[in-house]
Parts: C-alpha cells; sequence; structure tokens
C-alpha cells in the first residue's frame, strides 16, 4: 500500500471528500459534490477520497463504474474526527484545514475558493 499522507498535507491545496462509511452514505449527496468536483478539477485542482470503505464498495453503492477521483482507505474514527458529514469535504492548503463543509452547504463555487 501506498501512504499518501506526506504527499497530501504537502500540497499547495487539495480537496477531500470524506466518506467515513459507504453503507451509511446519502446517496444523493454524492450527485452534489460530484458536480461540485467537477467544477474543481476545471481549475485543475487536486481532489482525493477518504474513506473506510474500499474503492469497489463505493463503486458498487453509487451504481459507478468509474469514480470521479482516487480513493485512498482511512480508518473510521479518523474520518469522523476530521469531519462529522457523511460525505463532507474538506479544503487543506498544505496540511492547514481552510474550509470543511457538510454536503448540503457546499458552495456554489463561483471562483472565490479558487483564488
Amino acid at each position: 500500500a501506498i501512504d499518501m499522507t506526506d504527499s497530501i498535507l504537502a500540497m499547495d491545496r487539495v480537496f477531500l471528500v470524506v466518506t467515513y462509511d459507504i453503507a451509511k452514505t446519502n446517496i444523493d449527496a454524492h450527485f452534489d459534490i460530484d458536480a461540485f468536483v467537477t467544477t474543481v478539477k476545471q481549475h485543475n485542482l487536486p481532489v482525493y477520497g477518504l474513506s473506510s470503505s474500499s474503492a469497489t464498495d463505493i463503486k458498487n453503492k453509487l451504481l459507478k463504474s468509474e469514480l470521479l477521483y482516487p480513493h485512498f482507505l482511512v480508518d473510521q474514527t479518523t474520518l469522523k474526527t476530521m469531519i462529522r458529514a457523511n460525505p463532507g469535504v474538506l479544503l487543506l492548503e498544505r496540511g492547514v484545514v481552510k474550509e470543511k463543509w457538510h454536503w448540503r452547504d457546499l458552495p456554489d463555487y463561483s471562483g472565490e475558493i479558487i483564488n
């Protein structure tokens, strides 16, 4: 297994989509997050998923053949400590949490976060 922790923490800006348990997630929320991620990726910003569930389980639950961003396994307790939303999104800048959103509160992403 590859440990990506240091690489992700060193990035200037990175979005982390946290789904601590895919079995208990809100499926509709992932459509909102996918729209958000699509906008983020248009600005060439990196996005990673963190979950205690496997990428295969996530694909099966969301009925997708491909996920929009790579997913990494993280301990569920660690993820719940980061954000209680399931799913939720964090914005890190060089390892510092700058923003975190419950999936219901995602910004419309008009550009203020990108700049």
